[in-house]
């Protein structure tokens, strides 16, 4: 199995993650915690009150309120990112890191440190990657071009 480390220094904080190519079981960590990230957003407060949070402000609790724009970034990465990156990672050392790190101290991380991760995350498990149903120009011309010539060939004259 393959695996690649990532190392970030911030500071005096060394982090170091090594990031291992998925089998089954690492697979449906993954899909368990994106099945999780519905119950974080939820939790997440917005500045009009949204949500399951106890309306505007922080008079109820201690949970920061959040913008429209940090709530969908929070979904990417609560979606997408943190299962991941959380699932692909058999070791971590360094700062907050450990496998039982919520999603408040994963997007603390240090953006680069993030960078780093997604990358050797995705390098290994490229089957992991979103598709967003956008397909590459080039390709679908050439697709469609390929079809039309066959279509051309096998009519009957």
């Amino acid at each position: 199995m393959r695996t690649r480390t990532v190392e970030y220094v911030n500071g005096k904080t060394t982090y170091r993650v090594v990031v291992t190519e998925a089998t089954a079981l690492v697979g449906m960590k993954r899909t368990i915690l994106q099945g999780q990230a519905q119950g974080y957003l939820d939790s997440v407060r917005t500045e009009d009150g949204d949500g399951k949070g106890k309306g505007k402000g922080k008079a109820a609790d201690d949970r920061p309120v959040r913008s429209a724009l940090e709530v969908s970034a929070l979904g990417v990465l609560a979606i997408w990112t943190y299962p991941a990156l959380m699932a692909a990672a058999s070791e971590l050392d360094g700062g907050d890191l450990g496998p039982t790190m919520g999603m408040e101290a994963f997007i603390a991380l240090p953006d680069a440190l993030v960078d780093d991760w997604v990358e050797a995350t995705y390098e290994l498990n490229p089957h992991w990657l979103p598709q967003l149903g956008l397909e590459d120009k080039d390709e679908a011309e050439a697709e469609k071009k390929a079809q039309s010539d066959d279509a051309s060939v096998s009519a009957p004259a």
